[in-house]
């Protein structure tokens, strides 16, 4: 398997050659979370969150936030693969982690 980065690009106004906005390598899964704000990558077996505002600044984010990277969900575990779903009416995020036998045999 080719391993390519994910890479979020913004267009600007008027249309030209989109700005990159970050590049991330090794990515097995995403979601958006856009009701929070939230931008979901699994890279590398880790699971980080980015806000959206951080990716894709309004006029009004850029003037009370500073930039902000991203926060690593799945601390030290080595994630699998993660789903999104709802459970009386509340959004879940659940991944599953390898065990210790097993992360000694992946790459």
């Amino acid at each position: 398997m080719r391993e390519s980065p994910l890479a979020i690009l913004r267009h600007r106004v008027p249309l030209t050659l989109p700005n990159e906005l970050f590049a991330v390598k090794n990515v097995t899964q995403i979601a958006c979370l856009e009701q929070f704000s939230i931008f979901l990558v699994l890279a590398d077996h880790s699971l980080f969150a980015y806000q959206l505002d951080a990716l894709v600044p309004s006029s009004a984010s850029q003037a009370s936030n500073g930039s902000r990277g991203p926060e690593r969900l799945s601390g030290t575990a080595h994630v699998l693969f993660f789903s999104v779903g709802k459970l009386s009416g509340r959004t879940l995020v659940a991944f599953v982690a390898a065990s210790r036998w097993l992360e000694s045999s992946l790459p």
